[in-house]
């Protein structure tokens, strides 16, 4: 059972990472475009 109990943790990480990531990218996206907004080129 501690195998499949590690392969629960792991998915659950891997979700979490795969969360923050795309929380990262749209902040991201958000903050270079209130930029551009800000400063226009």
């Amino acid at each position: 059972a501690q195998g499949f109990t590690d392969l629960n943790q792991l998915a659950s990480t891997t979700d979490n990472l795969l969360t923050i990531t795309r929380w990262n990218v749209l902040n991201n996206h958000y903050q270079t475009h209130s930029l551009r907004k800000l400063c226009p080129s």
